[in-house]
């Protein structure tokens, strides 16, 4: 059976917790060594976060070059939920920008709600990370990868999760979106499709 990045990150997350229900004097029974050619890497933090995971970041970017739609959105969707700064920022080095952009163009990939939620979701966590430099170390890579204009598009999309993911990511830049589609002006009902859709895409 062929050990993808998310197994092998769930199999790290269970040794994790393994190892944090073991009593004093207890010894780690799981001696499977650590190859050097793993792909797997642990990722660390801040220093105040607690809750430290095993990022693959060279794994996530190959899901994302994927052929198969189902591993794109299976990558997109852990790679939006990566808390860890250093991890955010290696996955920016290798490209991460202008993949995400290829999943939210309509012409390269085909636009499926989860697919779009949670590029959108990792759009704007790329740009928290970088909110705290003055200007925002992100904003210019964003920009010219041509991600703003498919964004600005979603705002008319008929989900509101959709565009309300797109207008907070536009409000970061000045002169972009359109004024006409904020949240006061611009908002109806969530769905009992569109929540379950959110929550599938979390």
């Amino acid at each position: 059976m062929q050990c993808t990045w998310w197994t092998r990150t769930e199999v790290g997350r269970r040794k994790k917790a393994r190892m944090a229900k073991k009593e004093p004097g207890d010894t780690d029974t799981d001696q499977t060594p650590k190859t050097i050619d793993s792909p797997t890497r642990s990722i660390e933090g801040d220093q105040d976060d607690d809750d430290t995971e095993e990022v693959d970041v060279k794994g996530m970017i190959e899901g994302l070059r994927s052929d198969d739609i189902e591993v794109k959105a299976k990558t997109v969707k852990a790679i939006a939920a990566v808390s860890q700064k250093e991890a955010m920022r290696n996955l920016v080095k290798r490209g991460l920008i202008s993949k995400v952009a290829q999943l939210l163009n309509p012409h390269i990939t085909d636009p499926r709600l989860d697919i779009l939620m949670n590029s959108l979701r990792t759009i704007y966590n790329v740009l928290q990370d970088g909110s705290d430099e003055t200007p925002n170390r992100y904003m210019k890579p964003v920009t010219n990868s041509g991600v703003l204009q498919v964004i600005e598009r979603l705002q008319s999309h008929q989900n509101h999760l959709i565009y309300d993911r797109a207008l907070r990511i536009l409000e970061k830049f000045p002169n972009r979106g359109r004024s006409d589609m904020s949240n006061e002006n611009h908002r109806k009902p969530v769905t009992a499709e569109e929540a379950a859709a959110e929550v599938d895409a979390k």
